[in-house]
């Protein structure tokens, strides 16, 4: 009789287990299907300013100088055509920052911020560090090619084409990490993956983004 409940505790034991697993497992499926859905959330602009175009731009073409990695609906969510009267666009800036320190740096805390809060680009200012769903977001939309033979992503081809600073994917034989989520963590353009940010690493990147509506006239 011992040896039954043992057996049959065993059994629980591992059908407990692997219930736990498949639970983890949906939620990672979940938030991975969230992400391809293309989804920030509700979206709120980062100054108070409702631009009138007359035409919404597209993604990963220019607006006003500044290069449009996505246009999103107030829900946050991508949009491919410009059929909309209105749109989201998150702006992507042409400066890319190396040698940075996260937040959780003891000696340089502030660097990621202080950056962000003094930046302007053709008299557009409030840029700020993505959040980490914009990071995941970037990642995607980094890599778009145009066709099967391309060679240049769209989103590094659109920011080549105003000369801006290019993405840097990999420094010494290491994939560069993209400080995000207030410089707390960290993103990369070639990786799927977001990671709690060191304390100690001096080799991060950032790169600033702002969203901003406009409207047709």
């Amino acid at each position: 009789m011992n040896t039954i409940i043992k057996h049959s505790l065993m059994f629980l034991s591992i059908f407990a287990i692997s219930i736990l697993a498949s639970c983890e497992n949906l939620s990672l499926m979940e938030e991975e299907e969230a992400l391809d859905n293309g989804s920030l959330g509700e979206i709120t602009t980062d100054e108070g300013t409702v631009y009138h175009v007359d035409a919404i731009p597209s993604p990963y073409e220019t607006w006003n100088g500044h290069v449009v990695a996505a246009v999103m609906d107030e829900k946050g969510s991508l949009l491919n055509n410009s059929s909309t009267q209105e749109a989201f666009l998150l702006l992507i800036s042409k400066s890319d920052w190396g040698n940075m320190t996260s937040a959780l740096n003891t000696s340089t805390p502030s660097d990621a911020e202080f950056i962000a809060s003094e930046y302007e680009e053709d008299e557009l200012d409030h840029w700020r560090i993505p959040t980490e769903g914009e990071g995941r977001m970037l990642y995607h939309l980094y890599n778009v090619y145009e066709s099967n033979t391309a060679t240049e992503t769209r989103l590094a081809k659109a920011l080549s084409s105003i000369q801006a600073d290019p993405i840097v994917e990999e420094e010494k034989g290491k994939k560069v990490r993209y400080l995000c989520e207030n410089a707390e963590k960290t993103y990369s353009f070639t990786v799927n993956s977001v990671l709690k940010a060191g304390k100690t690493v001096k080799t991060y990147h950032l790169r600033l983004v702002q969203i901003v509506k406009v409207s047709i006239k």
